[in-house]
């Protein structure tokens, strides 16, 4: 009999000031599954990648740049979305180099079965968002704003 799943079901945990990018996860996960099947009759595995935070230069060149009109309804939320951006750079992510020796480990390692598809997250705070995945998702939203969505200047 095959080995149990790896992972039961992708956190699907947006953040606040995130929609686009958390919408391209969900439909590179999606798409992931659906070429896991697709993909069975030929003997090609599926590695779908949650990299988590990973320091890099993307997010220090980019944040300074976020657009913010004057007249913006978000633009008392302006330092909220800077710091969601610099999150991935935070103190717990991991380096680029540990991220890719983390994905080859896993490519690589033994346990696949033909067309099988395999969901990994690599780095902080992988944890958190594999107990999110099974809470009720009111709850789960409600605790991304908390956190993450943060305070309008002047309130």
């Amino acid at each position: 009999s095959p080995p149990p799943p790896y992972h039961l079901t992708p956190p699907r945990s947006p953040t606040p000031w995130s929609g686009p990018y958390a919408a391209s996860k969900a439909a590179l996960h999606s798409l992931s599954q659906t070429l896991a099947m697709e993909l069975r009759p030929l003997g090609i595995n599926v590695l779908s990648v949650a990299p988590g935070g990973v320091r890099s230069q993307i997010a220090a060149k980019c944040a300074p740049d976020v657009p913010f009109p004057p007249d913006s309804l978000w633009a008392g939320y302006r330092d909220a979305v800077i710091k969601r951006v610099m999150t991935s750079a935070g103190g717990r992510s991991i380096t680029c180099e540990q991220f890719a020796a983390r994905i080859v480990r896993e490519a690589l390692r033994e346990g696949w079965w033909v067309g099988r598809y395999r969901f990994v997250m690599t780095a902080p705070p992988a944890g958190f968002f594999k107990v999110l995945a099974w809470l009720p998702r009111s709850f789960v939203l409600w605790i991304m704003w908390r956190v993450v969505g943060g305070k309008a200047k002047g309130q």
